[in-house]
């Protein structure tokens, strides 16, 4: 979320924003200093500090000597098997392409790719990209998760009893001389993981952040959707777009990657955040049509695909009432006390959740607290119209 009224967003207010006091409007919270630096560059105002961590040194990779920086060489070398299992890029055609496509990304990050290991394989590609992206979230993991213990001993279970740094939430018999203990720590108690830095894990996600708003920045109101690492936009000639490239920081064309050079989205429909779904025109062939839905928590299989559909979400979307559909999924894993795992059948509430940002009709959404005018397609063209004048005069 990227709200501009802290009321606004915490009561979801679906109305042109009131609010003009600076208590109703100003936000109160802990951000990175790249991003306090872009709000201020962006016309917020800092009103007061409370606290400040300030770190003298900085430990950064430093792309001329291929040294230094926190974690470079593990970086380097998975995302050396993220290239390789990636296959050649599409516009990747000779000996002598492959030989400048390995040399640039080695001077730009300092990755080397074995040109004989390159070849596409999906699910090394995962592997890769799983191994480099759950190593960041390991630094900011959550450390108040419930614990269990054995207790063999009267005098343990008096102690754990009276802890006060823990709530116990059960105790089991397991049998005479066994109980199973279950309990979670006080919040603020809990030691901290020697594998977690919260510094690093903060930094890591505001950079994040802090480059997809880059991109989004660029595309302005033509974002159709967003996700931590993607945008979905409307191309329109003569408009910016994010520049395309291979390396790290970069964007790639996911639907050349996907389906062929030259494939476009044709129709997109998205009811809430990893609840979309789009037609593709591959190679740029409107007779060629594939359909790519994804709905959190559902995987679409034989046993839903007549129901999850593009046209079943649009409708959803563009309905006056509030649509529920009910997934039934026929086998699904689930936890049970006692240490069960079991296969059961299960069902799941399909629905049409935006909540992220203030919808306007049915088609267009303004982040919660926006005051501005927002431009539509004839706006667009009437600024296209005054630009060719402008240029012509």
């Amino acid at each position: 979320m990227f709200p501009l009224c802290k009321t606004c967003a915490e009561t979801q207010n679906q109305d042109v924003c009131t609010h003009t006091a600076t208590k109703d409007r100003a936000f109160t919270g802990t951000w990175c200093a790249n991003e306090l630096q872009l709000a201020v560059n962006k016309g917020y105002k800092i009103l007061s500090i409370h606290e400040l961590y300030q770190y003298p040194e900085v430990e950064k990779y430093d792309p001329v000597s291929k040294t230094g920086g926190l974690f470079s060489g593990y970086v380097r070398e998975n995302m050396a098997l993220k290239y390789e299992a990636s296959g050649w890029p599409t516009h990747i055609k000779t000996d002598e392409d492959r030989e400048q496509y390995v040399k640039a990304i080695f001077e730009r990050d300092g990755i080397v790719i074995r040109k004989e290991r390159v070849e596409k394989n999906p699910g090394k590609r995962t592997l890769a990209k799983l191994i480099l992206n759950s190593f960041w979230g390991k630094m900011g993991e959550k450390t108040l998760r419930p614990k269990t213990v054995f207790v063999f001993d009267y005098g343990e279970l008096i102690r754990l009893v009276n802890d006060s740094t823990i709530v116990i939430n059960s105790i089991l018999p397991l049998r005479e001389d066994c109980l199973q203990v279950c309990f979670v720590p006080v919040e603020d108690m809990d030691e901290s993981l020697k594998t977690t830095s919260l510094i690093h894990a903060a930094q890591t996600t505001a950079g994040g952040r802090e480059l997809l708003y880059k991109y989004l920045d660029i595309v302005g109101e033509r974002c159709i959707y967003n996700d931590t690492d993607s945008v979905c936009f409307l191309s329109v000639p003569g408009q910016p777009e994010p520049e395309l490239g291979p390396y790290l920081g970069q964007m790639t064309d996911q639907l050349s990657e996907d389906f062929s050079e030259g494939s476009y989205c044709c129709e997109f429909a998205s009811a809430g955040a990893k609840n979309y779904s789009f037609k593709v025109c591959v190679g740029g062939d409107p007779a060629k049509i594939r359909v790519v839905t994804k709905v959190r928590g559902l995987s679409i299989n034989s046993s839903c695909e007549d129901t999850v559909t593009f046209d079943t979400l649009k409708h959803m979307v563009l309905s006056d009432e509030k649509i529920i559909t009910n997934i039934d999924i026929p086998s699904q894993i689930a936890r049970l006390p006692g240490w069960r795992i079991v296969t059961r059948p299960s069902s799941k509430k399909w629905q049409v959740c935006l909540n992220k940002r203030r919808r306007i009709h049915k088609e267009k959404t303004e982040p919660y607290g926006f005051k501005g005018t927002l431009l539509d397609d004839e706006d667009y063209e009437i600024l296209s119209v005054l630009e060719n004048l402008a240029d012509n005069t």
